[in-house]
């Protein structure tokens, strides 16, 4: 939160969450914003605001080979109807797979605009060197690469900050790549005995 100009609990060394007296969530999982409303508010709001902050996202990475395939395609397919100037600022810390090879082949091969450092293992000194290696000046936000977000969370979440001056930390809620679904909640010999 220091290096990113927030004011903090500067006692709590421990943690990077933050609480807040009010919630408003820019998006929820169980009342989707269909695509064509998400265009039109997009529309709108680059009428109102023609020149959106950039935003850096900070993405702390310990052993995440197995997820960041997806992570890395959700990230360079999720919407930018803001036309925002975005960073991935990716920081390997303390891997032991190959996680930074991974990343650097997309990146190579990609259209995002992201870069890898490293840091000390741990997510805070992660997302201490993540925020000061930063490029854009503008907003800062924390990734998960064992996560995917909505397609719309990352413009949602610009616009709810720049419409709203009094709101100085938003999120979204991430769906953690290996979470149980109707999809993929049975044991495998459940879907042996369904299977036969």
């Amino acid at each position: 939160a220091h290096h990113c100009g927030v004011d903090d609990d500067s006692q709590n060394h421990y943690t990077l969450l933050v609480s807040a007296t009010n919630e408003k969530l820019p998006h929820t999982v169980d009342a989707p914003l269909p695509e064509k409303v998400f265009r039109e508010k997009c529309q709108t709001f680059k009428e109102k605001h023609p020149e959106v902050p950039p935003a850096s996202f900070i993405i702390p990475v310990y052993n995440e080979a197995k997820n960041l395939p997806h992570f890395l395609a959700f990230l360079e397919n999720a919407e930018n109807q803001l036309w925002a100037e975005r960073e991935f600022v990716f920081v390997v810390n303390g891997c032991t797979d190959d996680s930074e090879q991974i990343i650097r082949d997309y990146l190579e091969q990609s259209y995002l605009n992201g870069r890898v450092v490293s840091s000390e293992k741990g997510i805070v000194p992660a997302f201490k060197e993540g925020a000061s290696n930063r490029e854009l000046k503008g907003f800062v936000g924390k990734l998960d690469a064992d996560t995917v977000l909505h397609p719309h969370a990352l413009d949602l979440m610009q616009m709810l900050l720049v419409e709203d001056e009094g709101v100085q930390v938003t999120y979204a809620e991430p769906t953690p790549l290996d979470s149980q679904s109707v999809y993929n909640q049975w044991s495998s010999g459940a879907w042996e005995q369904w299977l036969a």
